[in-house]
């Protein structure tokens, strides 16, 4: 279960952080042209961004 947990976390934060720089372009930019900026980036999609959790009965 907590494989299975943490991978549905981590394709959370990978669609959300993807969703975010096709909203801003000009984001991914400033990504790409400097890299130290990336774990501020990740770091503020999960403030931002979070995930959402369905909870369902066993």
């Amino acid at each position: 279960m907590l494989i299975v947990g943490a991978m549905d976390t981590t394709s959370g934060l990978m669609t959300s952080a993807m969703l975010h720089l096709t909203e801003r372009p000009e984001l991914l930019e400033r990504l790409r042209a400097d890299m130290s900026l990336v774990p501020r980036f990740v770091d503020e999609v999960l403030r931002s961004r979070p995930r959402r959790t369905r909870w369902r009965a066993p």
